[in-house]
């Protein structure tokens, strides 16, 4: 049983794994919460975890390995989207390892269409092709799904040609920069060296001047 939580309210893990337990209860107070880790319990029915709905604030739910037989639901998923589909904040979901799985049609591709913001369901990411391929699998079916697909393909390989443009673009005005820099040493190294040698050509004719007055005095 889940007991004795009241004064834990600023909790935000919780990790009640292996415990016996049989029922989501006792989570009203606990309005800081955003990770249950309920798995290997003894829960036998999707009823007995609506105590989830009394924690609003939950980002991850493990319910994983307990006794929910999922072939006495509806194969749609029904039940399972009604209760999670109540965690607005819910981003990742895990129920594998419960009986009757297998029994659900589409289990994964139904959860990641009606839940638009997981990140995780059970034993792998969601990532934006599946959640794309998902929706579309939800409005239009396997052809649906497979245009989404593709199309969302073809915007990344798009995407990825114009990155690559940009960055070549990004090359060429580091290259005209680098080049116009090195002009301009070149050009100062050039002024410098005019300047150096009208100073010395100045001097020896200074020189030349100075020893023929003095030798005019002699």
């Amino acid at each position: 049983k889940m007991e004795n939580l009241e004064t834990l309210t600023e909790l935000v893990v919780l990790d009640l794994s292996q415990n016996h337990i049989k029922r989501v209860e006792g989570l009203e107070t606990l309005s800081a919460l955003e990770n249950l880790k309920i798995a290997n319990n003894h829960i036998m029915k999707l009823e007995d975890a609506e105590g989830l709905l009394k924690c609003p604030s939950l980002h991850h739910v493990d319910l994983s390995n307990n006794l929910i037989d999922f072939s006495e639901y509806s194969a749609d998923c029904s039940e399972i989207l009604s209760l999670f589909g109540q965690l607005p904040f819910l981003k990742c979901l895990y129920l594998l390892g419960n009986p009757g799985m297998r029994k659900l049609s589409n289990y994964r591709k139904r959860v990641v269409a009606a839940l638009p913001d997981l990140t995780y369901l059970d034993d792998r990411p969601v990532k934006e092709l599946e959640r794309v391929a998902c929706a579309a699998w939800q409005e239009g079916g396997r052809e649906a799904e497979m245009a989404a697909r593709k199309k969302f393909k073809e915007d990344e390989d798009m995407k990825m040609i114009g990155s690559l443009a940009e960055f070549r673009e990004h090359q060429a005005r580091h290259r005209e920069k680098m080049q116009a820099a090195i002009a301009r040493i070149e050009r100062e190294k050039a002024e410098k060296a005019e300047h150096t040698t009208s100073a010395e050509v100045e001097g020896e004719a200074f020189k030349k001047r100075q020893a023929e007055r003095e030798k005019r005095f002699i």
